[in-house]
């Protein structure tokens, strides 16, 4: 009898369904209220409780398992920092194909580093809403079609600093405040889909865009970095673009260019449609249409300057007129 029930065992276990053996039960990350460091994978959602408390992943993940998909706190995000201050997360990962990965909501003074967030279709790796001061530092967003790498939406003085998007990606930054910056990154735009862009600032003043490498896989329609007309005085300033339709666009008011170097545009290098920017020492190359194009008659009050590039909207390049 007991060699028949092992035979009965073994059949049944064959039969346990597919989502059961991929995702084991998991402890519930739960509200966190003081400093710790995981020792286990745990199951989403992580709430921060406090205040000035640090919270190291140690390597380990917060994912959805079968037993919380259902649960609509992850759908508001699978880590969660709400109305806190000082508060860190580092050296981990979020897993389970992410609609908002990881969400600081309100507070300031928060940091996430070292953090590597696998992002599910239309979903977001970082957002940061109405809150100020964060640091989103050494942070890998992987994507299976992912709408946003990191939302800053009404977020002033925040910094992304060494932030990578791997796979297929919408758009790797998004910015509607002021006095942010996106330093040191590298976006890859690898998905033809809706509106894709690699830093598109929609709004706010004073933010910077510096010192990263944009790369386009499917030469898509909308530029490497675009600026629209809600935002003012951007400095965009040495960062590579490769490959994009075109590599900046900016629609801003009193925009600096500087020191960039875009090659391989689809159509055109740089593309001015407003007035009191300055681009000055870039480079563009190997455009498919143009390198440089300025909508308004004689440049208007835009000032060009020791540019490096062949074919202009003048039809003279670099050889005179108001572009050089």
């Amino acid at each position: 009898m007991k060699g028949f029930n092992r035979f009965a065992s073994f059949i049944a276990s064959l039969f346990i369904p597919t989502a059961v053996f991929a995702q084991p039960s998991l402890k519930p990350c739960g509200t966190i209220t003081r400093s710790a460091t995981l020792q286990a994978d745990c199951a989403a959602p992580l709430m921060v409780g406090a205040d000035n408390i640090k919270i190291n992943l140690n390597g380990f993940a917060v994912k959805r398992t079968s037993a919380n998909e259902d649960d609509p706190e992850l759908d508001v995000g699978y880590i969660q920092v709400r109305n806190r201050r000082g508060v860190t997360i580092t050296n981990g990962k979020v897993e389970g194909y992410c609609y908002r990965c990881l969400r600081i909501r309100g507070g300031y003074s928060n940091r996430v580093t070292n953090m590597s967030l696998v992002a599910g279709e239309e979903g977001m790796g970082v957002i940061v809403d109405n809150s100020r001061g964060n640091l989103i530092k050494n942070v890998k967003v992987i994507s299976s079609g992912a709408r946003v790498g990191v939302n800053i939406l009404r977020g002033d003085e925040n910094i992304v600093d060494h932030f990578t998007s791997e796979g297929f990606l919408d758009s790797g930054a998004y910015i509607a405040g002021s006095r942010n910056r996106v330093t040191r990154s590298v976006i890859q735009i690898q998905q033809q889909i809706e509106s894709p862009v690699g830093v598109w600032v929609i709004g706010g003043k004073r933010n910077l865009i510096d010192r990263n490498e944009i790369r386009c896989r499917f030469g898509f329609e909308l530029p490497g970095i675009l600026l629209f007309r809600g935002s003012s005085d951007t400095t965009i300033k040495s960062n590579s673009i490769n490959g994009c339709q075109t590599g900046i666009d900016t629609e801003a008011a009193r925009t600096i260019i500087r020191a960039n170097r875009i090659a391989n545009s689809v159509q055109a290098g740089i593309k001015v449609a407003s007035l009191e920017n300055t681009i000055r020492s870039n480079t563009v190359e190997n455009s498919g249409t143009i390198d440089m194009l300025d909508f308004n008659p004689n440049c208007g009050t835009n000032n060009w300057k020791n540019n490096s590039f062949s074919t202009d909207s003048e039809g003279d390049g670099s050889r005179g007129g108001c572009i050089r």
